[in-house]
């Protein structure tokens, strides 16, 4: 009976039902619940309606009532067997089951809900993301500072006195670029006017007793599992972090609720072997957790909104909205939700998204892909959407950029836009050092803070072709790279899957484009952090006339020339592309490089022979001739390599086993030596901080091991997570420095 079962992938429990039933257990119990998960997972599941039933056995059958797709009472998990309701299969079944944290997320009531979180790295993202704060592009809207990060500025002592209260990194200025010239985006010097306040920035108000204690005891909680690990922290330990976000919630502390759902999530997903689990995910949801809740536990001054969270996203009437389609992407989150998200740009220059995620798995992703988006009546689905227009009346929008789609809200369908035409056009004059300056300072914000649009990049770039793909320093497997180059950057552009699911076309595409050498492309994607640049790819058309000519010269040009009603334009996780669009012009042609949609009508096609068998023509697949083989893959040289992934592997290594893993890790003198030798000195001693505090672990009379201070290995890993990502922060912006920095 995992998330996976077809039957449950739609039914969620809610955070407090888990609690109370697992709570009921008697310790005997307890200790049988996670082989009781497991046992479970593989008995037969039937669904009537609103009814699930799950046989226990030939005799006894386990009945959950969810109205809605959401078990919101203990009342409604009810058992066949004779120690009901004491039994064990009650606890199992919904310590399977998803956690519903998005039940009363949205202000606007017939507004489409769901969490918009990435897989990856970081969901894929994902995404309700955000425009650009105090950059030049109008198309971007100034966001609130970022919270500062307590123990990241005094790194030497990161488990020093707890309510020291060092400053900020200064990775993240204020703002990238040149002021805002817009009359519509301007930001005072000193942060938002009351009235531009949004309401994550509400007045700060003091944490009450009440507050205070439920973040203390969340912070407990998720100590308790940094000192287990994933093989320790079982059904019951998230049944506690659960009682606790419960807690949390209800005393209004709705960011770090919501953190400790995402943890326990990604917990599940790990001790289940669940393909879509990713350790930096986990790692990257527990840093939150213990961040906002050691701010809050510890706090002096009244907090900020920010820091608190919001119940709701209030929707604002916006009036009349002329919009233009921008692209689509397919979006699937850990938390078991999938569909697809559309993002468009205002005559104002401003991204919104237009949004249809809900509970299922990433077969859902194809229906949302083709359904009519919930936005008035105008019977455009993301696919067509993506690339035409919307006149709406009656707009709401939520503080990120997301459109309501209340009763009152009219829209019609319109024309749209190419991206080398205006507005689409303004997202592509911005540098690129200005875009990675905005996506850093982004990234230091709540998820619910971020505007649509602020993670994403607008790149021109040519394409080399596949990159060799030796391992990294870290000894890690690179996977399928791109390699291209950009403008304004110093060094080649490394372009990468963004969702490597097998029902997504990200990856066929990617192979395909890298078998086009010289190709030109305009593309969207988001950020990877690291010392190279680095892009996972979203979107992608025919470069402008504009654009820079190839770098070298050729004998023949491959032009991007997808089918009509694509108009000149792919979401690369929705249409897949094939051999046949993309063209390549022969001297004495004389395409256009920028393809109008009765061009496409009728290219003349000259692929190259398939690099992939998916990509083969079909039989009767006219017009194709064969030509020259496709060039070998481009050789990357790995660069000498910053030694950050030291740091990073001992802070997964404590996520993935806990203060064992740390503490029988062995000697650290290497890593060290090294960190100080590449002037990373400040790492080294987090590293040794963080191994004393795993291995500092006394003993009884019997010489059996007393319980470690589990608060103090808590500190030390957050001190040791915030300077990992200030350095990569760090090394980011310099990977995307322009020609002749070094």
């Amino acid at each position: 009976m995992s998330t996976h079962d077809p039957t449950l992938a739609s039914i969620s429990v809610g955070p407090d039902v888990v609690a109370d039933i697992v709570e009921a257990l008697s310790p005997r119990l307890r200790k049988r619940l996670d082989a009781a998960v497991d046992k479970l997972a593989a008995r037969p599941v039937t669904r009537e309606g609103d009814t699930v039933r799950i046989a226990v056995d030939d005799e006894a059958t386990l009945t959950l009532d969810a109205p809605g797709g959401v078990v919101r009472s203990t009342d409604a998990v009810v058992c066949g067997c004779l120690l009901a309701p004491s039994c064990v299969h009650r606890a199992a079944a919904v310590s399977a089951l998803a956690i519903a944290d998005d039940l009363d997320t949205a202000a606007d009531p017939d507004a489409v809900t769901g969490p918009h979180v990435g897989t990856g790295p970081d969901v894929a993202t994902s995404p309700d993301l955000t425009a650009n704060p105090g950059a030049t592009n109008p198309a971007h809207a100034t966001n609130p500072a970022p919270a500062t990060t307590p123990l990241i500025g005094q790194p030497h002592h990161p488990c020093g006195h707890p309510d020291a209260s060092p400053e900020p990194p200064a990775l993240n200025p204020r703002s990238g670029g040149s002021a805002q010239k817009s009359d519509k985006h301007t930001t005072a010097p000193d942060g938002p006017t009351p009235a531009q306040r949004t309401p994550t920035q509400r007045v700060p108000s003091p944490l009450t007793p009440t507050q205070r204690t439920a973040a203390h005891t969340l912070w407990t909680a998720a100590a308790a599992v940094l000192e287990s690990g994933i093989p320790g922290a079982g059904a019951v330990l998230q049944a506690e972090l659960l009682r606790a976000a419960h807690t949390a919630k209800l005393a209004g502390l709705h960011r770090s609720a919501a953190a400790a759902i995402a943890v326990t999530t990604g917990l599940r997903t790990a001790r289940t072997e669940d393909p879509a689990h990713r350790l930096a995910d986990l790692t990257e949801a527990l840093r939150e957790l213990l961040d906002t809740t050691h701010q809050l536990s510890r706090a002096t001054e009244p907090p900020t909104g920010d820091l608190i969270g919001t119940a709701r996203q209030p929707y604002a009437h916006k009036g009349g909205l002329r919009l233009y389609g921008l692209f689509s992407e397919p979006l699937r989150t850990a938390s078991g939700h999938a569909g697809v998200v559309t993002y468009t740009v205002g005559s104002d220059g401003v991204i919104r998204t237009v949004s249809d995620v809900m509970p299922g798995t990433a077969d859902r992703i194809a229906g949302a892909a083709g359904r009519a988006v919930r936005l008035g009546d105008p019977a455009l689905d993301p696919h067509a959407l993506s690339r035409a227009g919307l006149l709406v009346s009656g707009a709401t929008e939520s503080p990120t950029g997301r459109l309501g789609a209340g009763a009152s809200v009219r829209a019609v369908g319109a024309s749209g836009a190419a991206w080398h035409e205006e507005p689409l056009a303004a997202l592509w004059t911005e540098l690129p050092q200005d875009q990675i300056t905005r996506v850093l300072r982004t990234r230091e914000l709540p998820q619910e803070a971020r505007r649509a649009g602020s993670e994403l990049l607008f790149l021109d770039v040519e394409i080399i072709g596949m990159a060799a793909t030796p391992l990294t320093a870290a000894g890690a497997a690179r996977g399928d790279r791109v390699i291209a180059h950009c403008r304004n950057l110093r060094a080649p552009v490394q372009l990468l899957v963004a969702d490597d699911h097998p029902a997504l076309a990200y990856r066929d595409n990617l192979r395909l484009i890298a078998g086009r050498p010289g190709l030109r492309l305009r593309v969207i994607g988001r950020l990877e952090p690291g010392t190279e640049p680095t892009v996972r790819l979203l979107a992608a058309a025919a470069a402008a006339a504009a654009a820079a000519a190839p770098t070298s010269p050729a004998t023949a040009t491959p032009v991007l020339t997808p089918p009509a009603h694509l108009k000149s334009r792919v979401n690369l996780g929705l249409d897949r592309l094939q051999q046949a669009d993309i063209r390549v012009d022969v001297p004495g042609d004389s395409p256009a490089d920028n393809p109008t949609d009765a061009q496409a009508d009728t290219p003349t096609h000259i692929p190259t022979p398939p690099t992939d068998p998916q990509h083969t023509p079909p039989d009767d697949h006219s017009g194709v001739r064969p030509s020259a083989p496709p060039s070998p893959p481009a050789a990357l040289p790995v660069p000498d390599e910053a030694p950050g992934y030291l740091v990073h592997r001992q802070v997964e290594r404590a996520v993935s086993g806990g203060r064992p893993a740390l503490a029988l890790a062995g000697s650290l003198a290497r890593d060290t030596a090294r960190l100080r030798r590449d002037g990373l000195g400040t790492g080294a001693d987090l590293l040794e901080h963080l191994a004393a505090a795993a291995s500092d672990r006394g003993r009884d009379v019997f010489g059996r091991l007393l319980p470690g201070d589990a608060d103090r290995l808590a500190r030390c890993w957050l001190a040791t997570i915030a300077y990992a990502r200030a350095v990569d922060a760090a090394l980011t912006a310099h990977a995307w420095g322009p020609p002749g920095n070094v």
